[in-house]
């Protein structure tokens, strides 16, 4: 491509004034320890960029790239042009020991200390550091993809892990496997495929995200050690690797085969990782996906029933659930949650009826999804027992139990009982199964006696009771019961 060098160059003095300006004028120890920054940096960076575009009017084509300078001069900021890496310039000093790094769409250079994994946030423009967490794990580097806003990190024990942007939590995916040894380095191209290349084959691989599993593309061609860095230009789906083999370079690689093509030496040897473009690309925070509800589409009154609801965020923030119960109560806002991760939730109705149970969903920045499709749990009557038809007579009392419930009434205990008057039959009980909507007739034992009495009947389950008192004469062998007490 044919490049006007003195236009370049003004523009390259340009925003190295701009860089230095803001470096400057920062107070001594330019990054923080609050890890909640980073979480309020992105929703800023968001809110002042109406269609959230990262932009760099300097680096419309990928003519820069910044990195970690590692040797000689650890916690330096550097930038050079692509198509001249000599003209490699010192930005700023950092308080901090990095080594990995990747451009996030929100406009933040996000890098892991080195050997301890945690992770920072840098704003590339005026060397702005902060705190973010994490760690545990050594980050080798960073990878961010464009098209979902998942971050990902290559460890010194071969796996890929899911890295948190806004905690730093660092999640394990799986082992690269096969013959790959270190994998120093990654990047994602513009269709969000992720590449990375490893020092103990010396080539260039493709990474599945869902697995850690790493796929053979070819050898780079060239022999690299430790130092190393990298970044894809999304305009042109070139692969850009600042490379220390036996001193710092800048490649340029084919991604289609893995062979790298040498574009130039940094003055001095100089070994950078870390490497970004800073480039455009569109962060749409998306709100998460409607909720699903799973879980029993029957009951009973008054018991508690247990239901599954679960959903993913777009951008992997955490979620937060809302839902309603269909009976003018809800469980207000719970959470946050993982995205993907299924959460068990529970509800209690105390009248019969047909519910109608909906939820939904809000990510980090408040953004809420669509109502779930409705889930319909019918509730029934569990069995309700009553007593009816209290009679006297011969030998003997009668009475029915009813079940005037939706479901069987099973070990139903009841109790007949007389207070004074009866010489025998004072007490008799049993235990009886009642269908729905049906009733039994049960009788005391013989009763002989003389005197009044009070006559009670008991019936009981867990689920509801009733009792019935009457008054009454025990006149030998009939007992009479007075009516309406």
């Amino acid at each position: 491509m044919v490049r006007n060098p003195v236009l370049l160059y003004k523009i390259l003095v340009f925003g190295i004034i701009i860089l230095f300006i803001g470096f400057i004028v920062q107070p001594e120890g330019n990054f923080s320890n609050e890890p909640a920054m980073q979480f309020i940096k992105n929703r800023a960076l968001i809110n002042e960029k109406p269609v959230g575009m990262c932009q760099s009017s300097y680096n419309e084509d990928c003519e820069y790239m910044c990195g970690f300078n590692v040797y000689p001069s650890p916690g330096e900021i550097v930038c050079f042009p692509v198509y001249d890496p000599s003209e490699c310039s010192s930005y700023c000093e950092l308080d901090v020991t990095l080594y990995s790094g990747t451009y996030g769409c929100d406009g933040i250079w996000y890098s892991t200390e080195y050997e301890t994994g945690i992770l920072y946030g840098i704003n590339p423009f005026d060397c702005e550091i902060w705190l973010i967490g994490g760690g545990g794990v050594d980050i080798l580097d960073l990878a961010y993809n464009p098209n979902n806003y998942y971050m990902y990190g290559s460890s010194d024990n071969n796996y890929l892990y899911k890295i948190n942007q806004y905690t730093g939590e660092q999640e394990q995916i799986g082992p690269f496997g096969g013959s790959v040894g270190y994998m120093i380095g990654m990047a994602f191209d513009a269709d969000g495929v992720l590449y990375g290349w490893d020092l103990a084959s010396d080539k260039l691989w493709t990474i599945d995200t869902e697995t850690g599993e790493a796929t053979e593309v070819g050898p780079l061609g060239i022999n690299i050690n430790y130092a190393q860095g990298g970044d894809f230009c999304r305009a042109t789906d070139v692969l850009y690797l600042t490379a220390y083999t036996t001193t710092g370079q800048l490649y340029e690689c084919d991604e289609d085969t893995g062979e790298c093509t040498l574009i130039g030496n940094f003055e001095g040897g100089v070994e950078i990782t870390g490497t970004i473009i800073i480039q455009d690309c569109t962060y749409y925070p998306a709100p998460p996906k409607a909720p699903q509800i799973s879980g029993p589409d029957n009951g009973v009154i008054n018991q508690e029933y247990n239901f599954t609801i679960n959903t993913t965020d777009p951008n992997g923030d955490d979620i937060s659930y809302y839902i309603e119960w269909g009976d003018n109560t809800s469980s207000g806002w719970i959470g946050p949650y993982p995205s993907g991760e299924e959460i068990t939730v529970n509800h209690t109705w105390s009248e019969h009826g047909v519910y109608e149970i909906k939820a939904k969903a809000k990510d980090n920045f408040d953004l809420i999804s669509k109502w779930s499709e409705s889930f319909f749990i019918d509730i029934i009557k569990g069995p309700e027992i009553e007593i009816d038809s209290f009679k006297g007579g011969l030998f003997r009392v009668s009475a029915q139990i009813k079940n005037i419930g939706g479901l069987e009434a099973v070990n139903v205990s009841w109790k007949i009982t007389l207070e004074g008057g009866a010489f025998f039959g004072k007490e008799t009980t049993g235990v009886v199964n009642i269908p729905i909507g049906g009733n039994i007739t049960i009788n005391s034992n013989f009763i002989f006696g003389f005197g009044p009495t009070k006559l009670t009947i008991t019936a009981d389950i867990p689920e509801s009771s009733d009792s019935q008192s009457r008054g009454g004469f025990v006149l030998l062998i009939y007992t009479h019961v007075n009516v309406g007490g």
